[in-house]
């Protein structure tokens, strides 16, 4: 079994699970914005962009960056 396979704990229930494994996604906030993180634990993506632009081909909506420089998604 390979690591995309295995079971991790971003995929786990919870508030940061999205449904989607190796990404994070905080609860939405006002205006449904949302911070994006990949899962540290499993690194299924190379990076927090990355993660943000998988999130974006199956969930629609845009990435940007906050004033502290982490990834923010907004829906369209």
């Amino acid at each position: 079994m390979s690591l995309r396979d295995s079971h991790c704990v971003c995929e786990d229930p919870g508030v940061l699970n999205c449904g989607i494994p190796g990404i994070l996604a905080g609860v939405p906030g006002k205006r449904s914005l949302r911070y994006i993180e990949r899962c540290d634990a499993c690194l299924r993506f190379n990076s927090d962009a990355e993660a943000c632009m998988e999130y974006i081909r199956l969930r629609g909506g845009c990435c940007t960056l906050d004033p502290e420089v982490r990834i923010l998604w907004y829906p369209r």
